[in-house]
Formats: structure tokens, C-alpha cells, sequence
């Protein structure tokens, strides 16, 4: 039985999240359509939450473009079919790492796994499926891996995860200092323990350094601490 674990954030910790999110802007300006288009329709989306907060929804983005008949059927056509594609190809956007960091987590720790992803269901859904992670990393049984989708609350989503795993060691891996910073809060409040590691977006070349938030660059420095907390011998 397994005596630690391990949830992972899924956007932008083991895959590229924000290259997929450049591209779509890019087939948004290839099919001559208004580079502004992408923040407008979040801003009038049905799945906006608030002023800094919105998940988004594939399905009611392109059901909001056509809506407005700003542009012709065929342009928002051949954008949805871009759109598609980079969405079926999203495992090109997985970052370098991320596989073999899972597998050694399984093999080496026989940590649980949790992906944890934030975001509209279906959406989020179909990017872990075409990223094809989960079938990479286990062939023979994927309930080794759990997921969990949250399309709001991830701090209390996170929370419930953490109260039912109380007899083990946890881990929290995410590249978002602010999101780390407000789960820490959460956790620390109701007295659990839980490591929350900061992976480095490769676009920062520093987090803020926070008291009890742990930040590392790459999944081998994860994967050391990791090891190192549980006495593990270090491969």
C-alpha cells in the first residue's frame, strides 16, 4: 500500500499549456479573423466567473463567435478545424519530463498519483486525453492514476483531497505562486501537512520565494526532493 502521494497540476506544470494557447491565437490570425477575438468572447463567456477568474469552454467559445456573425462561415470554419487539430495533437505540448517524472513517481516511490486539473470539464477532459499521458505512463492498469477535475473551488477541491489522505506523506507540484500560496493557507489552516512545491514556469527565471513553499526548476529536482523526504534511496 502506498505511503505518499503525490497531486499534480496538469496546465502549464506537465504540459505546455500556454505554447497551446500562442497557437490558437496564431490560427485566430491566420484565418484573418481579430487577434482581440480570444479575450473578447472570455469576457462575455457564460463559464466567466469573475473579473480575474474564467475556465475555459471550447464548445461555447466557437457557439459565442458564430453567435455575433462578425465573420464569415467559412473562416470560423476552417478555425474551428485548426482549433481541432491542435487540440487532437495536444500531446506534442507535453513537457520534457513529465512522463518519465510520473513513471519514476509509480516505480520508484509507489506514490499515488493524482493529476489535478482546473478548468470546464469537457475541455479539460479531452486535453488530458489527447496528451496522452495517462496511456504513456501506464499501459496496463490507468486507475493507478486518478484525475480530478475542478472547475471551481480548486482550493477546497484540493483541501477534501488532502483530509482523505491524512495518513500519508503528500505532495502538491504546481507552477502557480499565488494558487500555491492560497492552498498552503487552506492546508495550514486546518493543521494538515502537505509539501507545496513550486515547478518554475521555463519563462520565469525566478518565483517569489515564499516561507514553506518549496520551488524547483525541473522534475529532477522534484523527483530528488521528493525521494529525500520519504528516506528513499536517491537512483
Amino acid at each position: 500500500m502506498s505511503k505518499s502521494y503525490a497531486i499534480i497540476d496538469f496546465d502549464d506544470t506537465l504540459v505546455d499549456t500556454f505554447s497551446f494557447k500562442e497557437d490558437l491565437v496564431s490560427a485566430v490570425k491566420k484565418n484573418d479573423l481579430y487577434k482581440g477575438l480570444i479575450k473578447d468572447v472570455f469576457n462575455k463567456a457564460p463559464h466567466y466567473l469573475n473579473a480575474n477568474k474564467f475556465v475555459f469552454s471550447y464548445t461555447s467559445f466557437f457557439k459565442m463567435i458564430r453567435a455575433g456573425n462578425q465573420y464569415k462561415n467559412e473562416r470560423l470554419d476552417n478555425l474551428e478545424k485548426d482549433f481541432n487539430q491542435l487540440l487532437k495533437s495536444f500531446d506534442r505540448y507535453t513537457f520534457p519530463g513529465s512522463i518519465d517524472f510520473l513513471k519514476k513517481l509509480i516505480q520508484e516511490v509507489k506514490a499515488e498519483i493524482i493529476i489535478f486539473s482546473y478548468g470546464e470539464s469537457a475541455f479539460q477532459k479531452a486535453k488530458i486525453k489527447h496528451s496522452r499521458l495517462i496511456e504513456k505512463v501506464i499501459q496496463d492498469d490507468s486507475n493507478k492514476i486518478q484525475v480530478v477535475i475542478s472547475p471551481i473551488d480548486k482550493e477546497k477541491n484540493i483541501l477534501k483531497l488532502v483530509q482523505g489522505k491524512a495518513s500519508k506523506t503528500g505532495f502538491f507540484i504546481n507552477d502557480k505562486i499565488k494558487e500555491n500560496q492560497a492552498i498552503k493557507k487552506v492546508i495550514d489552516k486546518k493543521g494538515l501537512d502537505l509539501k507545496v512545491i513550486t515547478k518554475i514556469p521555463y519563462f520565469k527565471e525566478e518565483a517569489q520565494k515564499i516561507k514553506g513553499i518549496y520551488q524547483f526548476r525541473d522534475f529532477l529536482e522534484i523527483l530528488l526532493f521528493i525521494k529525500d523526504q520519504l528516506n528513499l534511496t536517491i537512483k
